[in-house]
């Protein structure tokens, strides 16, 4: 149960840990920005991933520029193995 609880909210445990370790790495922490910052970052975050999965124009968009890179990688793999 606690798996499957983990593998649903992994990309939310991952922001947080992401926030902490930036938080832990910062040498100047009196300069740290808003907490209204962070949750508009995070709120965008979250909105722009649901956008994402939820909004099927979006989703083809995405494949297109997922088929473009697929295109350069190819042709990069071609010219790389005529030059070596």
């Amino acid at each position: 149960m606690l798996v499957e609880f983990l593998a649903q909210f992994q990309g939310t445990i991952g922001i947080c840990f992401i926030l902490a370790m930036a938080w832990m790495f910062s040498e100047d922490r009196a300069l740290k920005p808003s907490w209204r910052w962070i949750a508009i970052a995070v709120a965008a975050q979250f909105i722009l991933a649901i956008a994402i999965v939820r909004i099927p124009f979006i989703w083809d968009v995405i494949g297109l520029a997922n088929a473009g890179v697929a295109a350069i990688e190819e042709a990069t793999l071609a010219g790389s193995s005529y030059m070596f």
